[in-house]
């Protein structure tokens, strides 16, 4: 059986932190989490992807979080244009 569906009938589908259920998409893009989108521990990312050279892209990754760290790649990536 589908361990989606498997934790929805064994009522293993809630947030660990208030209790709602979590959306049956969450579920399947991250089968083991535990947490709701409003609750989740992970950090948002923004990444980019420049091409400094005709045949080879350079993808960046930075926490969302960090305002200085989006700031600087957003510049970097504008230069590369």
């Amino acid at each position: 059986m589908n361990p989606v569906k498997q934790r929805i009938l064994d009522g293993d589908d809630k947030c660990d932190e208030c209790g709602k259920h979590i959306p049956v998409g969450r579920l399947e893009a991250i089968p083991d989490t535990r947490y709701c989108v409003n609750h989740s521990k992970t950090a948002a990312y923004v990444g980019v992807m420049s091409y400094g050279h005709k045949t080879a892209g350079e993808v960046a990754y930075v926490k969302g979080d960090d305002e200085e760290a989006v700031r600087l790649l957003w510049r970097a990536y504008r230069r590369s244009r």
